[in-house]
């Protein structure tokens, strides 16, 4: 309460203050808390200056004073690293006191503050309301600095680089005054960093290279190489990369870039199938960066995955032994098998399913493990250890019934037993495995090889039902050729030739996938029908007969081959009488 005989009761930070009177009672009261404050504040007692510099404000609205007090009180929420706090103390003064001359910094000390706090979405709006609000040349170039700081902490990288592109875009005397100086460097480098992270590979290797010709001794130089180069590597210009991370190496061994630049030789080389420059990347970053022992141990196995890739058995199998050296338990369990799937590959089928049973041994409940046991299934069965390979595939399924590879090992199991003289009970598996969705997509080569067991085994009604199946549920697949072929193998097999015929001379017609059997297939039903050409001829008659077909062609062709006197097509004695006939002889 304010008047001439007014009594003021305030806490300070020294105390209790009692003043009696009118206005230089006043005037003497707010004296005595705006000294209290300052002295907290100059012995840094923060907490003590910012309830004293609230009270003031808060008191003395009307003092010329105030507005210090508002800034000072923000001050001392900053120094107490109450960040937001002080953010919003900032805008409440730019706001209370619109023409104050400390309302300027209030704002831009706004997005300082919420930068400090890591808001960086508060601090990027405080900065972009500041270039548009401040008056100050080099607090508005530090704004767009820091917004694009803030924004590239949000992963907002196109943004960022505007912001940063907008600092650098300031009036060149403003860029090179005072502390705004320091701040260009590091923004030619945001710049490059922004564009980057937006995967605009042209402008991002231009402003690292704008960087690193402003500041070839720069403490980012080596930052700015490094993603100089990368950014080469997206831009397709693979040898200007690896030779520009190979310089970085050369000229700065102890940046934290450089081993990092080793690696990402290894990876590009190793990518490109330059197995030996990739190795002794990997090989130097393992001797000159102890401490980068583990990524060059991961980056050998990669190395050999690579290889693994492309079907370099051997480079993968040697490249596999040599990672495993020293690996830790779970690079083993990764290694092992890769060097199995390595000597798989190579038809080694003994070694694959030896190292197949080591990572079982080693590691058996391992991510890896029921793969390896799905393998081992597979490579003891082109070892033609038929019942070892039934034994482990039954294993499989016991451990891991719904596992991936669960409809591969059903498979190979009952070819498994098929080896076995089992045809019965290796039907029965396979019919398990199809039935459940024969129209899915990973029963189609399954059907084909059910049909293949069949026919095998000479079981031809199987084979039958599964190419008809295939045929059912993916006609148009590329395998529809051979389960037609196999269709009329059943139908001969069963002595059904004229099944046999119809499935042969069908692979004949242009819709046919593929077309490739068509001479074949007919060739086939011609041999086919021979036998019923003798038969029609074993027999003493020869003066007339019939043939029925819907081929005018075949009709033709048969009625030459048969010897017969008169042959009627699809009708019985359909000569004249008046005409002359006679029979065969």
């Amino acid at each position: 309460m304010r008047g001439r005989w007014a009594t003021i009761i305030r806490w300070t930070g020294l105390g209790l203050v009692l003043a009696v009177g009118g206005t230089g009672a006043w005037a003497q009261a707010a004296d005595v808390v705006w000294q209290a404050a300052t002295a907290a504040y100059d012995a840094g007692n923060y907490q003590n200056a910012l309830t004293s510099f609230q009270d003031f404000a808060e008191q003395f609205p009307d003092d010329e004073r105030a507005d210090v007090a508002a800034y000072r009180a923000a001050q001392s929420l900053g120094q107490l690293e109450r960040y937001p706090e002080a953010a919003n103390a900032f805008a409440q003064l730019a706001e209370t006191y619109p023409n104050s001359r400390y309302a300027d910094g209030a704002r831009f000390n706004r997005g300082h503050y919420f930068f400090l706090a890591e808001q960086w979405q508060n601090a990027a709006a405080a900065y972009f309301d500041y270039t548009k609000l401040g008056t100050k040349p080099d607090l508005k170039a530090k704004a767009w600095f820091w917004r694009a700081e803030a924004l590239y902490s949000l992963d907002r990288y196109p943004d960022a680089a505007l912001a940063y592109q907008s600092f650098l875009d300031q009036p060149a005397e403003v860029l090179a005054a005072g502390d705004t100086r320091d701040l260009v460097a590091y923004g030619q480098l945001g710049l490059g960093l922004s564009q980057f992270g937006a995967e605009q590979w042209t402008p991002a290797l231009a402003a690292f290279r704008a960087y690193l010709a402003d500041n070839a001794d720069g403490p980012a130089a080596d930052q700015a190489a490094f993603f100089a180069a990368e950014s080469q590597a997206h831009l397709d210009q693979t040898d200007a990369a690896v030779a520009a991370w190979a310089k970085l190496v050369d000229d700065q061994p102890a940046s934290e870039y450089a081993p990092r630049a080793l690696l990402r030789i290894a990876e590009v080389e190793g990518a490109r199938g330059r197995v030996t420059q990739a190795e002794a990347a990997t090989a130097r970053l393992a001797r000159d960066y102890p401490g980068q022992a583990q990524a060059a141990g991961a980056q050998r196995f990669e190395l050999a995955y690579q290889q693994l890739q492309a079907k370099e058995w051997a480079t993968a199998e040697r490249l596999y032994r040599e990672a495993l050296v020293g690996a830790d338990a779970e690079q083993q369990a990764i290694g092992q098998l890769g060097l199995a799937e390595a000597q798989f590959g190579a038809q080694q089928w003994a070694a694959a399913a030896a190292t197949y049973r080591q990572l079982l041994a080693d590691h058996p409940t391992h991510a890896n493990a029921p793969t390896a046991r799905a393998r081992l299934a597979e490579a003891l069965l082109h070892d033609e250890q038929f019942a070892a390979s039934e034994a482990v595939g039954r294993e499989y399924l016991q451990l891991s019934p719904d596992g991936a590879d669960a409809a591969v090992v059903r498979y190979n199991l009952a070819y498994a037993i098929l080896q076995q003289d089992r045809a019965q009970e290796a039907m029965t598996l396979f019919s398990e495995v199809v039935d459940a969705n024969p129209a899915a997509a990973s029963a189609a080569p399954l059907l084909l090889e059910m049909g293949r067991f069949g026919l095998e085994s000479q079981r031809w009604a199987d084979a039958t039902r599964a190419y008809e199946l295939y045929l059912q549920h993916h006609a148009d697949a590329p395998g529809a050729l051979n389960a037609r072929w196999g269709l009329g193998q059943a139908a001969e097999g069963a002595g059904d030739q004229a099944a046999a015929i119809a499935a042969y001379y069908y692979l004949r017609r242009p819709r046919t996938p593929g077309g490739g059997a068509g001479a074949s297939a007919a060739a086939h039903a011609r041999q086919l029908r021979t036998p019923a050409v003798r038969l029609a001829d074993a027999t003493a008659y020869g003066l007339s007969g019939s043939l029925w077909t819907r081929d005018v062609g075949r009709a033709l062709r048969v009625s030459r081959a048969v010897r017969a006197g008169n042959l009627s097509v699809n009708s019985h004695s359909a000569v004249r009488y008046a005409t002359p006939f006679g029979g065969y002889g």
